[in-house]
């Protein structure tokens, strides 16, 4: 079993100096307090789905200018591991809140939530949210800065060409 390391962005970029290998995810806090939990969903990346299945730890990082932490993790996180949860190994929820988002996933995000099932080599999800204080939300001259001067040379690699 091996660990991913997933930034959620836009501010989990800051821990990018930490972790120079991390994939990518989007968990957006604007869908989380939307309750748009098919959009959350539907969205989310093979890789996490795929890395899920497997049984890898899955680490994701996210900064927030709240004490208590990113909405994305806080909420939507948990949201997301209770649609896979019950996609995945068939747990039942007894609280309304969770059927009615489990009622209202498309067709096409529920059949991309069943297929990872068939690769399943775990009885459990292996995430584990980390989450930061930031003071740079919303700055994205700084996330954009961040990211160039993290993959510049690839960026000043590829115009040499």
């Amino acid at each position: 079993m091996k660990t991913k390391i997933y930034l959620n962005l836009t501010n989990g970029l800051e821990a990018l100096k930490f972790f120079p290998e991390a994939s990518f995810i989007r968990i957006q806090s604007s869908h989380v307090e939307g309750k748009a939990y098919d959009a959350i969903m539907s969205h989310l990346s093979d890789d996490f789905l795929m890395n899920l299945a497997l049984g890898n730890n899955c680490v994701i990082i996210d900064g927030s200018v709240h004490q208590k932490g990113p909405k994305a993790i806080r909420n939507g996180l948990e949201m997301v591991l209770s649609i896979l949860n019950h996609y995945w190994f068939d747990t039942d929820y007894k609280d309304e809140f969770t059927n009615k988002v489990l009622e209202s996933l498309r067709e096409s995000t529920r059949n991309k939530i069943k297929y990872y099932s068939k690769f399943l080599l775990t009885r459990q999800l292996n995430v584990f949210p980390l989450s930061f204080r930031t003071n740079k939300d919303g700055d994205y001259e700084y996330y954009k800065r961040l990211c160039a001067s993290h993959f510049g040379n690839l960026v000043n690699f590829l115009e040499s060409r």
